[in-house]
């Protein structure tokens, strides 16, 4: 197989094809970028343990954060949630953040 007879395969999906009012030479005509979480060394690994532990140790951060949240009283009366948290150990979201305001703890339960 040559590097041309890439051309003759269908394509997965285009933006004509996204455009077009009907079918299309394509396999999918609307497409998106998929869930993003921007939290992909948390979430993917090829070794299992490794995996557990990243998501372990991503649960140990948010939830120290939130512990400490609880505890302090300028983040109970209402400072911004950006400014209170700590960005070095969790890549924070909204919906993290809304969790975090919430008081909402995380484990693997809760996500199964």
């Amino acid at each position: 197989m040559g590097v041309n007879d890439f051309n003759e395969f269908i394509p997965i999906a285009t933006k004509i094809g996204r455009a077009a009012e009907y079918e299309t030479n394509t396999i999918f005509k609307t497409y998106s970028p998929g869930v993003s979480t921007a939290r992909d060394d948390v979430a993917y690994a090829y070794n299992q343990n490794a995996l557990a532990d990243r998501a372990h140790a991503f649960f140990d951060n948010y939830n120290a954060e939130v512990d400490r949240y609880k505890r302090s009283r300028k983040g109970a009366k209402g400072q911004a949630v950006d400014e209170f948290l700590d960005y070095s150990k969790v890549k924070w979201s909204r919906d993290l953040k809304r969790d975090l305001t919430r008081e909402e703890m995380l484990s693997l339960t809760r996500l199964a």
